[in-house]
């Protein structure tokens, strides 16, 4: 439809926000997840409050109204294939229902969502790298997105999930990573979605089930899932999430992580340390020759976070300077895009006095690309600011330079927006 089709669309996705007015929440394992679900004490907070009353009385009963819309503004005036703009968007809405107190089923919940993905690819179209500039691009199509029950045991420590869901919602996941824009640490470590579609992220999810341990005040954790690896074949403009098909003789994605998570408390510094894997069952195209296939795929990850400061006399905790690093390696290089992932970064949360919920974030991310491929490697940094305009909304100046050898140099700069609803 061209520019101007997806600057409409754009337009479209605004007004639909505006015209929603829905209550914002401040975020899950994504960009888009950077707010909270709504609770009744956050109503003064909201965009549109309570909704005189109705809002907390559909809470109390039971169903949960939520829902996020993201965009990024992003140009590349210097390197790529070519320069170029792109607008991408996505807009989620979700209603989760409280089986406990709607019906009685202790610890029992059920989730769903639609996401709206609608913009272009400032990557594919214009630079012609693998780490995509913008985390928010899609596609561009209304699908299903979540759609899974939930159930709680043993006080809340084992948590079992079932039913459509999101392989990186719920693993190589961190709160630091939200800050960033790059789709080369946002949400998870990029070579993990790159090196198998079956390891998905929004707007995509696929059947599957996952049990997660927390053991107490340890905070030792241990998380296990099995996802239907065939929804590759699905992708993102196909059936619009609503294509059920399910054939585990085809391909299964079983995935594991552990680690030990620390909060940030006062005079107490938050921490996460975590190791993980996942393997998939099915016969893959190679990157050599797609008519041929192998099997064995698998990733192993590390993965660390450490809060290094903390603000005194704060009441918030976490208020000071982080830092992560991750690595992952894909020895099968017949099969994996990238062969071995490296990255670090710095976030710092309230570094300006009077700007307690600003974050501050710099990033620097590596991929050696497999031989198969006839790659060598790709490389990203990335500064970026998010500024909290108010408890519902962000906005994001944000720049990136891009090392790929065979395209020029590139200077990404532009922005982003984020609001709760």
């Amino acid at each position: 439809m061209g520019e101007a089709g997806g600057l409409r669309r754009g337009a479209w996705h605004a007004l639909v926000v505006v015209a929603f007015g829905l209550c914002t929440t401040p975020a899950y394992a994504h960009f888009l997840d950077r707010f909270l679900p709504f609770s009744p004490e956050q109503s003064d907070q909201c965009a549109s409050g309570d909704w005189a009353g109705h809002r907390n009385r559909l809470y109390d009963a039971g169903v949960n109204l939520t829902g996020d819309y993201a965009a990024s503004f992003l140009g590349n005036p210097v390197g790529g294939q070519a320069r170029g703009f792109a607008y991408a968007g996505m807009f989620t809405l979700g209603v989760d229902f409280d089986l406990e107190k709607l019906v009685g089923f202790t610890g029992s919940s059920v989730y769903t969502s639609l996401a709206w993905a609608t913009g272009r690819s400032l990557s594919t179209e214009y630079i012609g790298n693998d780490f995509a500039a913008s985390t928010i691009f899609g596609g561009d199509s209304l699908r299903l997105y979540r759609m899974y029950v939930q159930q709680k045991v043993f006080d809340g420590d084992v948590v079992f999930r079932a039913g459509r869901i999101v392989t990186g919602n719920d693993f190589a996941v961190s709160p630091l990573y939200n800050v960033f824009l790059s789709l080369s640490m946002n949400g998870n470590p990029v070579s993990l979605l790159l090196n198998d579609s079956a390891f998905q992220a929004i707007p995509l999810a696929a059947w599957g089930a996952r049990v997660a341990y927390a053991h107490g005040d340890s905070g030792w954790y241990a998380r296990f899932g099995a996802y239907n690896g065939s929804a590759r074949e699905l992708g993102l403009g196909s059936a619009h999430g609503v294509d059920f098909g399910f054939d585990p003789a085809v391909s299964t994605l079983l995935i594991g992580e552990s680690g030990v998570k620390v909060p940030a408390a006062t005079g107490a510094l938050a921490g996460q340390y975590r190791i993980g894997g996942y393997f998939d069952t099915g016969a893959l195209p190679t990157l050599a020759d797609p008519d041929e296939t192998g099997h064995g795929l698998y990733t192993v990850y590390a993965l660390v976070d450490q809060q290094l400061t903390q603000h005194e006399n704060c009441d918030d905790p976490a208020r000071g300077l982080s830092a992560f690093a991750a690595f992952a390696a894909a020895p099968r290089q017949e099969l994996s895009l990238i062969s071995y992932f490296g990255a670090a970064g710095l976030v710092y949360k309230g570094l300006i006095d009077g700007r307690g919920d600003d974050q501050l974030g710099i990033n620097l991310a590596y991929g050696a690309i497999s031989s198969a491929s006839e790659g060598s490697y790709e490389m990203a940094t990335e500064l970026t600011y998010v500024v909290a305009v108010t408890p519902w909304m962000t906005v994001q100046p944000d720049v990136q330079v891009i090392v790929h050898p065979g395209i020029p140099t590139t200077l990404v700069v532009g922005g982003a927006i984020n609001m709760g609803f």
